[in-house]
């Protein structure tokens, strides 16, 4: 039966008290001797049952990875988190002179509670402050409109671009055996492209807006059908 913590408490206070083994072993009759005789021995020697962790063997060779290099790697992953791990090891050589091997950089990462994602790109020119201009002059507006009676929800109109193709229904993975390569038998012909432009507001498509071309929509394209078809 393991020992708990109120057991714990009570086989060292009694050990502080100078008490021996055979009369813990009567309070306690459930802890092994073996297990007594370490605890009077950890008391004496350290005043508690459990030895500190300062006073624990280290198991194993000592770590190549010194506290020191997982701050640089850290502080390395700060400004540029795309980095290999291959990559995180090279720093660390150059800059400490220790080879570090790609497993090693691997429980690194672990014990760091990081992982590899799936990255997604941020546009370098965003802006914030431009962004909060944006958000203080549609602020602007909406009161605006309800100064006059307007709904400021039924002011906002969203217009999104996107493409379909028979391309897209074409997958980019598929099964095959070991050490083989795989392959999907499909007729390699030119496929239509299309573009599509709708017009959006809180209550969904706005009917009849929606502009459906084959190729790309041109600057006069999209001009023109927002002035005859998405305004009025």
């Amino acid at each position: 039966m393991p020992l708990n913590d109120y057991d714990k408490d009570l086989i060292e206070a009694m050990f502080r008290d100078n008490s021996n083994v055979e009369a813990v072993h009567k309070v306690v009759p459930h802890a092994a001797r073996p297990t007594l005789y370490r605890m009077q021995q950890n008391v004496t020697n350290f005043g508690r049952v459990r030895k500190p962790p300062s006073a624990l063997k280290r198991i194993g060779a000592p770590r190549k990875i010194t506290p020191e290099m997982r701050d640089y790697a850290m502080l390395l992953l700060d400004h540029r988190n795309d980095l290999w791990e291959e990559e995180l090891a090279f720093e660390l050589w150059c800059e400490f002179g220790i080879q570090v091997s790609q497993p090693t950089i691997s429980r690194m990462m672990k014990e760091e509670r990081l992982s590899s994602k799936v990255n997604t790109r941020i546009a370098s020119r965003q802006s914030l402050v431009e962004q909060a201009l944006y958000e203080e002059r549609l602020a602007e507006l909406m009161t605006r409109g309800h100064e006059v009676n307007i709904d400021p929800m039924n002011m906002l109109l969203y217009l999104n671009e996107s493409a379909a193709s028979e391309k897209a229904m074409f997958r980019r993975r598929s099964w095959s055996a070991i050490g083989l390569p795989a392959f999907t038998r499909s007729e390699l012909v030119s496929k239509v492209r299309c573009s599509v432009l709708p017009a959006l507001d809180i209550h969904g498509y706005i009917p009849g807006s929606t502009l459906v071309v084959k190729g790309a929509v041109t600057q006069a394209m999209y001009e023109h059908w927002l002035e005859t078809v998405v305004l009025p």
